[in-house]
């Protein structure tokens, strides 16, 4: 990377300020918060899109929404019935 120095210097104190790890009641929280999104995002078929720009005020950190393609929306609810169905073969060959 051909960065100059100064551009090296601000990377460096952008990595540190965000790089305050998660521990104790905080990580348990910020699980159930994941979770929770997760859950929505799938209700709406929609993805976490994470985005960083460059500025002159330093790195700035965005999270967007995207909707996900009906044609992966179907494939996944495709996989999903078609592994169902699987597991619904399998609890019968045992009986």
């Amino acid at each position: 990377m051909n960065e100059d120095a100064e551009t090296q210097v601000a990377v460096a104190q952008a990595l540190e300020q965000h790089a305050k790890l998660v521990v104790g009641d905080d990580q348990k929280r910020q699980e159930m918060a994941m979770r929770e999104i997760q859950n929505v995002l799938a209700k709406y078929d929609v993805a976490l899109v994470p985005r960083a720009m460059l500025s002159p005020n330093g790195i700035e950190f965005m999270i967007e929404t995207a909707v996900i393609p009906p044609e992966a929306v179907a494939k996944k609810k495709a996989k999903q019935a078609e592994q169902k169905a699987a597991r619904k073969k399998g609890k019968r060959k045992k009986k």
